[in-house]
């Protein structure tokens, strides 16, 4: 890590030594927090990639992004971190990549947060996968600069990356797979349709029962191509495809009228072949956004149902999808013990993690999600409320369903050259837990 911190320190210096095509700007912040019971409300923490947990009562970030762009292409680095409590390390890097685009490909390497879409306001950022729950993973992406135009209304999109969760973990070293590609057609300019197919598979590393798991070329076409394991692989991954894998399927339908432009989507969620073949609908995310053509107050309006009470049933033969959960990968889609995608499932970072256990007790969900934003003046704002009804597991059901519902609002005022200030308010409500009221004082500041 100091010698990737070094190296960005090297180049982002010899970007900014450079008089032309240089791009510098970057951010500092700092928040103060206080609640009525030991953790703070839920979407004070929730999908921040880290930045804060339940318990963090302050922290401070900063970070700074470069690009310096030339004939054959252009460079470009972050770096990015936050020192705060609630942490056993209190300050951790979020950002701290380097990279290189052209007109055909994109290639970075370090962790890059996910850009936000439908400006954040929905629950899982429009990814079940990748919600930035979690802090991004180290590796390295492949992509497309842009959408490629395939035709006059077609275009295409596509990522190829490699990551390793290198956390205290029941396999350690475990790597990552990831690919996604996305297809988009404009009908005409006023309707649009995009399809995209995600897959993530966790893979390599080393159990303590099972030993070093297969990490070769051979290994890696079985894992991108979701193939059954060979001889050196479990017994599960001979039945099955080797590694843990998952994934979904994003289709987005785009209605742009004079009153503003309306977003239908659809993300369904998989873990085998069931849910490739959609034995486990109508799980995943079904949303409608709405941002209008006059922006007087209101920017964006969002709802979303989320539900993932199928997962291709219980009885005999497929079923019991367990969504992020695998029996050898056991520690689950989760990164320091935060889960990386959907964050409305429940992990539990006191369970010891055996050949019987697994730290995410509850992944039978129901959700209803409302978040709007906008502006008046100086004055931007954002609310989310989400009720949620969590059930446990269809082999473990929890005795009495757990309710909660989460709400939350920031209110900030943007000064002339001085700043950004924000006040939050939060307040979430239980069926079998305190009732939680929070709020928060914060300052930003923006350079370029």
């Amino acid at each position: 890590m100091s010698r990737f911190l070094l190296l960005f320190c090297l180049v982002s210096y010899s970007l900014v030594s450079q008089n032309s095509g240089i791009v510098v700007n970057g951010s500092v912040a700092g928040s103060g927090f206080i609640s009525s019971e030991e953790n703070l409300p839920f979407w004070f923490f929730t999908n921040t990639s880290n930045e804060r947990s339940a318990t963090t009562d302050g922290v401070i970030t900063a970070n700074i992004h470069s690009m310096y762009n030339f004939d054959q292409g252009s460079l470009f680095a972050g770096l990015s971190g936050a020192l705060r409590n609630g942490f056993d390390d209190k300050f951790q890097r979020m950002d701290l990549f380097l990279g290189y685009r052209n007109n055909w490909i994109e290639v970075t390497l370090g962790p890059k947060r996910h850009e936000q879409v439908l400006d954040g306001l929905s629950a899982t950022n429009q990814n079940f996968l990748w919600s930035g729950n979690s802090r991004p993973l180290p590796g390295f992406l492949v992509e497309a600069p842009h959408w490629l135009q395939i035709t006059e209304s077609l275009s295409l999109d596509w990522s190829l990356g490699h990551y390793v969760l290198n956390d205290q973990r029941y396999v350690k070293d475990t790597w990552v797979h990831f690919k996604d590609l996305a297809v988009r057609w404009n009908v005409n300019e006023n309707n649009g349709l995009m399809f995209k197919i995600q897959h993530v598979a966790q893979w390599s590393g080393t159990s303590t029962v099972y030993g070093e798991q297969p990490n070769d070329l051979e290994a890696f076409i079985d894992v991108f191509l979701a193939k059954r394991g060979g001889d050196e692989a479990t017994a599960g991954d001979q039945i099955n495809a080797v590694g843990n894998h998952l994934g979904s399927y994003l289709l987005e339908y785009k209605l742009s009228q004079t009153s503003g432009d309306f977003i239908f989507y659809h993300e369904h969620p998989f873990e085998d072949g069931s849910g490739t073949r959609l034995a486990n609908f109508p799980d995943g995310v079904w949303g409608i956004s709405f941002a209008p053509e006059n922006k007087k107050f209101f920017s964006r309006v969002l709802y979303e149902f989320i539900t993932t009470k199928d997962q291709s049933g219980s009885g005999s033969g497929t079923g019991f999808d367990r969504y992020f959960s695998n029996k050898l990968y056991r520690t689950g889609w989760a990164y320091e013990e935060t889960i990386i995608g959907y964050p409305f499932f429940i992990y539990d970072p006191g369970i010891e993690i055996t050949e019987e256990t697994t730290p995410i007790i509850s992944d039978l969900v129901q959700l209803h999600h409302f978040a709007a934003n906008g502006t008046f003046g100086n004055f931007a704002w954002l609310l989310k409320s989400s009720v949620s009804n969590n059930s446990g597991t269809l082999r473990e059901p929890f005795s009495m369903k757990l309710k909660n519902w989460y709400n939350y609002l920031s209110l900030s005022y943007n000064t002339t050259g001085y700043g950004a200030f924000t006040v939050v308010l939060g307040a979430d409500f239980s069926n079998l837990a305190d009732d939680t009221f929070g709020a928060g004082l914060g300052y930003s500041y923006k350079f370029q």
